[in-house]
């Protein structure tokens, strides 16, 4: 289960990011997962929304650091040889220190249940 550990607000994007950990036993796909502040969920600011599309397995107890300004994408280490997935948002202007909302993480949530065969609508 990945968690936010750290926000780290910044007028400069290449110093603004937010760092979560997987704190579960096993692996788990980053993509699919979703950042976002109340703007973002609540409001029409799509902006202020992330939805991580890399196709990552994160290891348990390793690291991942979406920082909003520019990079390349992939696997570095941290001060202390840790593995630290890095993703960079690409964006010219910050993202989380305009609002000062809290950051909220979404994940997708899998079951077991056969999908059915059809749509049904009902009015």
């Amino acid at each position: 289960m990945l968690r936010i550990m750290a926000v780290q607000r910044s007028d400069d994007p290449q110093r603004e990011y937010v760092l979560l950990q997987n704190h579960g036993s096993l692996r788990i796909a980053l993509r699919g997962h979703m950042l976002a502040d109340d703007g973002g969920l609540d409001g029409p600011d799509r902006e202020r929304m992330y939805v991580f599309a890399d196709d990552a397995q994160i290891p348990a107890m390793a690291y991942v650091l979406l920082v909003s300004g520019a990079g390349k994408n992939g696997w570095y280490q941290d001060s202390d040889a840790r593995p630290v997935y890095c993703v960079y948002w690409n964006k010219k202007q910050p993202v989380w220190s305009q609002a000062g909302d809290a950051i909220h993480l979404l994940h997708v949530i899998h079951t077991n249940k056969p999908r059915s065969e059809g749509l049904v609508i009902t009015r």
